[in-house]
């Protein structure tokens, strides 16, 4: 074990045993009941323009786009507490595998009949709400940050 990684073993160590981790998930509660509520409004919008199943597109896949973004926070918080020298890897990895699955979830969207235009509605309302939330979450002032 080499110096560096020695000190990065201490910090997990240090981090995980006082109950810290390495990497903390910012705050995604509110970016989420942002989501759904657009996913909401325009589910009825759809509802009422193509019927039912413009509603379950535009809400699944709002639903499959956040399920995206959330697993990812998930992975590197989970990995950089247990592992920090293999978050990157393991980050770059689990999109990799992601992106897989959410092309594996459109298909079988297509393949069920649900409209195409109104899940592409979805999944670009949820990214852009997405972007959007988490980087007024991100960068916002924080209290007695001075810049």
């Amino acid at each position: 074990m080499t110096d560096q990684s020695a000190a990065y073993a201490g910090q997990a160590n240090d981090a995980a045993s006082s109950g810290l981790p390495a990497w903390r998930a910012p705050d995604s509660r509110p970016t989420m009941l942002t989501a759904a509520g657009v996913a909401a409004v325009l589910g009825v919008v759809g509802w009422m323009s193509a019927g039912p199943l413009a509603a379950l597109g535009v809400v699944l896949g709002t639903t499959s786009i956040v399920a995206f973004f959330v697993s990812g926070s998930w992975i590197i918080a989970w990995v950089s507490i247990r592992l920090p020298e293999m978050t990157l890897a393991a980050a770059l990895s689990a999109y990799v595998l992601r992106l897989l699955g959410l092309t594996v979830v459109g298909l079988l969207f297509k393949a069920i009949g649900l409209p195409t235009q109104w899940t592409a509605l979805g999944f670009g309302a949820a990214i852009f709400v997405w972007v959007v939330g988490m980087s007024i979450t991100v960068f916002r002032p924080k209290p007695r940050l001075v810049f």
